[in-house]
Parts: C-alpha cells; structure tokens; sequence
C-alpha cells in the first residue's frame, strides 16, 4: 500500500470537507444571524487549514544533487548538507510513519539527512546500488514500515 498517497488523499478530502462545510455554514449564516458565530469558526478552522496546506507544500523542498565526488542534500530552510563519496562510512533508512522514509549517509567527517521525497532522490538511490553491499530490502522496508525504526543499507568495511 502506498501510505505516502493515502496520506495526501485524506489530507485534500480533509481540505474540500472543511471549504465546503465553511461555505454551507456561511451560506446560513447570510441567512440567518444567529449563525454568525458559527461561521466565524468555521473561517478560523478554514484558516488553519490553509495554512497547513501551505506548510505541507513547503515541507517538500528538499533536493539533493549527486557528483561524482559527492552528495549535497539542500534543505527546504536552505541549509546545506554534504558528504565526500569518498569518506562515506554507511548509509541508513529509518521508517518514517506515512511520510516515506530518510536516508541517513554517515561520513567520516560530516552527514548528510535526505528525505525520500527529496528531488533527485532517485539518481542518489541509482549511485548507491554501486556501494558494495548496498541492500534494496533495507530501503524497501523503512519505505513501508509503520513505525520510525532504522534499517541499515550498506556499511563500508573498516
């Protein structure tokens, strides 16, 4: 089941159900005036929502970029993460509930968190299958897991 698309369906169906009850109570409102405090409710609740809209929408400005050097992972504050192909040390996925999975990259020196719905996600994953050892079912796991629980994708030999 793909929890990342269920997440949103019930995100926009909680979103329309909220407008279209707004407009429904203003509409009686209009009518009547001892719904007015009704309806300033519903607006506020209106607001609210919209506002998580805009949030959520923000939320997934993530990208990260792939050299063959190494991996720089931009986050949505503009905070900039980097990890040297080189001094990579191991490569982590944690299960995040309904909102995918994070890769988490350990170097020798610095780290480097990416969310799943990173853009450009999928050529890091693509660089990753040439680690030796790199586990696709680590990956799998933490994309479908239910709880925040980490899983290891590949660990460089010491």
């Amino acid at each position: 089941m793909n929890y990342r698309l269920l997440s949103r369906s019930i995100f926009w169906f909680g979103l329309v159900l909220v407008v279209v009850v707004t407009v429904l109570i203003l509409e009686q409102a209009y009518r009547r005036s001892d719904y007015w405090p009704i309806a300033l409710i519903c607006i506020f609740c209106f607001i609210v929502v919209a506002g998580k809209v805009v949030r959520h929408t923000q939320e997934h400005r993530y990208s990260v970029n792939v050299s063959p050097l190494e991996v720089t992972c931009v986050r949505s504050d503009g905070e900039r993460e980097l990890v040297l192909w080189d001094e990579l040390q191991s490569v982590s996925a944690e299960g995040a509930f309904v909102g995918g999975y994070i890769l988490l990259l350990n170097g020798a020196r610095s780290g480097c968190v990416v969310p799943g719905s990173a853009e450009g996600i999928e050529i890091l994953l693509k660089r990753q299958e040439e680690l030796p050892g790199f586990d696709w079912d680590a990956i799998t796991a933490a994309a479908t897991s239910e709880e925040a629980e980490w899983y290891n994708c590949c660990e460089r030999p010491s």
